[in-house]
């Protein structure tokens, strides 16, 4: 039943979102079950009102679900810049800073954010949290040298697990990396600290904090959307 009513909140905010799309747009399609509603709003328009926009994904799995529904999309190599991103995340505070990537595609998901005029993140309320740290904050490493980049951030103070596969493998990313899932006992207050800290581990490619001006659509179980602005 909670299943079903999360399902229900992602569809109208996927639909919502979806009208802030015009002809003539770039997108960038985040990953995730939310943004996958937001894929399948999308197409709906496409096929209905003939709206002409190109996108660009985030993850294979966008990736294949756009070409199902016979979104147009564009050599990720190619582009600069995007008119709108959309995507959901694991948890948001206050400030609207976040914990993304539990996919495992947050290196790609920064990129559409960084290079998007306007990001917009979909959640049901309750990922809305008064601090952050209750999800694990997923950290994409390099497979060269991955044991002395776990000792780097061990030093710091983070513990952390090799995110696996179902089969008991290690879980490769769509960029071929691995992704280390960390978790603290404390939560995380200052997230632009931890942010800078593991960044600069030499083989951290990406971290799971995300720190962007970006607007936050949430929805509650009657379908009421609220929208904040980050400055």
């Amino acid at each position: 039943m909670e299943k079903d009513l999360h399902l229900h909140e992602k569809k109208c905010l996927a639909h919502e979102a979806a009208t802030q799309v015009t002809s003539g747009m770039i997108l960038g399609l985040g990953s995730g079950s939310t943004a996958k509603e937001f894929i399948f709003a999308l197409a709906h328009r496409i096929q209905t009102e003939s709206l002409a926009v190109h996108a660009i994904a985030s993850s294979q799995n966008s990736y294949a679900l756009a070409k199902q529904l016979a979104i147009p999309l564009l050599n990720p190599e190619k582009f600069s810049s995007l008119d709108l991103t959309v995507d959901g995340a694991d948890e948001v505070d206050p400030q609207l800073r976040m914990i993304k990537g539990g996919g495992g595609a947050i290196f790609r998901e920064k990129i559409l954010l960084r290079a998007a005029k306007r990001s917009i993140i979909l959640v049901d309320e309750s990922k809305l949290v008064p601090v952050l740290g209750k999800f694990r904050v997923p950290l994409e490493i390099s497979r060269f040298g991955r044991s002395a980049i776990i000792e780097e951030i061990r030093h710091l103070g983070y513990e952390g697990e090799w995110r696996l596969q179902d089969t008991g493998d290690l879980f490769i990313t769509d960029s071929s990396n691995y992704i280390y899932d960390i978790f603290s006992p404390n939560s995380y207050p200052n997230p632009e600290k931890d942010l800078l800290k593991l960044i600069q581990i030499h083989g951290v490619i990406e971290v799971g904090f995300v720190i962007e001006k970006v607007e936050v659509w949430s929805s509650n179980s009657q379908g009421l959307i609220s929208k904040k602005y980050s400055v």
